[in-house]
């Protein structure tokens, strides 16, 4: 009997995280997802139709974090 306030406490926490992760976040991670498949056949046209001093897409896009990784350090 002296255990069973802890277990409460513990048990309505437990249904709270449960009830969180599957509503909240699955939520987020559905918007995500959607937000992602809208944006990478836009992303994928934008970088298709790059021309820089660099080339075409493989060093245009695919290079600028190497090129700018310096300066961050």
């Amino acid at each position: 009997m002296g255990d069973a306030a802890s277990n409460l406490v513990f048990q309505t926490i437990v249904n709270f995280i449960a009830f969180y992760y599957t509503d909240m976040v699955g939520t987020l991670f559905l918007v995500v997802r959607v937000f992602d498949a809208v944006l990478d056949p836009v992303m994928g046209a934008v970088a298709d139709r790059t021309r820089s001093r660099w080339g075409s897409f493989a060093r245009g896009w695919s290079g600028w974090p190497c090129r700018s990784a310096p300066r961050r350090c």
